[in-house]
């Protein structure tokens, strides 16, 4: 009876996460799952001094989970861009696609945040404050 109770929980943990994972499917996030998610900085980042690394990748489960939801979640902005990326953004799909980004996320984690698709550059999406605070909790650690 145990065993069964296990075997059901763990099933129930494995949709879950996939359902996380999934999330809705739009236009920022074209595919399932994400692989993983490769930051750089940008030059300028790093020349001012503030730059948290120079290229870093993110594979755990829960990291992912943050990336897709922002992904999911990002709000169109209205409007002409005049924005300083920060970082230059690559997200590998599960089924072996990838895309560009260019990301802001500034360290104070007070700021909402700016993603913008390298493909579409005139198109940015507004990253609310709750994720770029959980975004930059990641990459810069600040708690």
């Amino acid at each position: 009876m145990m065993r069964l109770r296990l075997n059901g929980l763990l099933f129930v943990c494995i949709i879950a996460l996939t359902t996380v994972l999934s999330g809705c499917g739009n236009e920022k996030s074209q595919s399932i799952a994400l692989q993983q998610v490769r930051l750089e900085s940008t030059s300028s980042l790093i020349d001012s001094g503030k730059a948290p690394f120079k290229e870093q990748t993110f594979s755990a489960p829960n990291e992912l989970v943050l990336f897709k939801r922002m992904l999911d979640e990002a709000e169109p902005r209205e409007g002409k861009l005049d924005y300083a990326p920060m970082f230059n953004v690559e997200v590998t799909f599960v089924d072996g696609g990838s895309k560009q980004y260019y990301m802001a996320i500034d360290p104070s984690a007070e700021l909402r945040g700016l993603l913008v698709e390298a493909a579409d550059s005139e198109q940015g999406y507004t990253i609310d404050t709750k994720q770029s605070s959980e975004l930059s909790r990641l990459i810069y650690g600040v708690q």
